[in-house]
């Protein structure tokens, strides 16, 4: 399983920076059912203590 940082898959989706979304591309179009993805969920801080 591949870890994906949130950055890199936001590059992948925005494609704003053609350097940053093409590095992004090699993991994100790497991924298969035999090697899948993993991208952990993190809600907003609220400002709750």
């Amino acid at each position: 399983m591949i870890g994906l940082d949130n950055n890199v898959l936001a590059r992948y989706m925005m494609q704003d920076d053609a350097g940053q979304a093409a590095r992004a591309a090699r993991p994100m179009e790497s991924l298969s059912v035999q090697a899948p993805g993993f991208v952990s969920l993190v809600g907003p801080d609220r400002g709750r203590t």
